[in-house]
């Protein structure tokens, strides 16, 4: 059986430190399908390895400026048909506005529980504890029970590819050790 290569494109560095942390199989890179046009994508994508039969793209995507800035949706949209077109396999990761708002959405939790589990004044503060955390994803399940991310239902804009919806609990996990 040929195994599959995952590459995770994401818009940050909390979500890069998120997936180096994790469990999940796969590298993750910051590359923003608002900012690219569809010729750079090109030429990052010259550089994955892999038949393209094998390699899953998981793009990690705030909404916020989706929702609020037209011409960087028209943008995302371009990538993601071109990505599609070329035959990549493609697994959509969405955030409910940011990563911050998605962990609390995901975990059902309210603004100021948030806060308090992550001894926090704010989401500036977090994002600045979670860069400088050696082991993020830990972290989020000592202190989230269930700890899940990227639940959200896909904005309306991309409702044509709710078949390439996926979530944390779906994605592909290095295999456990057992000692």
């Amino acid at each position: 059986m040929i195994s599959s290569i995952n590459h995770y494109w994401v818009e940050g560095k909390c979500e890069q430190f998120f997936v180096i942390s994790s469990p999940l199989l796969g590298k993750p890179e910051i590359v923003d399908l608002t900012e690219l046009n569809v010729n750079q994508v090109r030429k990052k994508t010259i550089k994955l390895s892999g038949n393209k039969k094998n390699v899953w793209i998981n793009i990690v995507f705030d909404t916020d400026v989706l929702k609020n800035t037209p011409a960087k949706l028209e943008c995302f949209l371009n990538n993601i048909s071109y990505l599609l077109k070329q035959g990549f396999n493609l697994r959509l990761l969405q955030q409910d506005n940011d990563f911050e708002d998605e962990i609390i959405k995901s975990n059902n939790l309210n603004y100021q529980k948030f806060l308090n589990l992550f001894e926090v004044r704010n989401k500036k503060e977090f994002k600045s504890n979670m860069l400088s955390e050696n082991s993020m994803y830990e972290k989020f399940c000592k202190k989230i029970k269930s700890f899940t991310l990227w639940e959200s239902n896909l904005i309306i804009q991309l409702s044509k590819y709710d078949n390439k919806k996926n979530n944390y609990a779906k994605l592909p996990k290095k295999p456990v050790k057992n000692h």
